[in-house]
């Protein structure tokens, strides 16, 4: 059965529990897993590329 109710503010705090699941908060980090890596990953490449890129259009 459920539990006595005491003053009206932890009735509210019961009913917003799940609110701070773990499941619903920071979805926007855990769904892309490999951003990050990826991003950093294609910043090093660009970087790498972006001098021969320059001496071809200078040409």
């Amino acid at each position: 059965m459920a539990k006595p109710l005491g003053s009206t503010g932890e009735f509210f705090r019961r009913r917003d529990e799940w609110r701070k699941h773990p499941m619903l908060n920071n979805q926007w980090r855990h769904a892309t897993p490999g951003l990050g890596i990826a991003l950093v990953a294609f910043g090093i490449y660009l970087a790498a590329l972006a001098p021969p890129l320059v001496e071809q259009v200078a040409a």
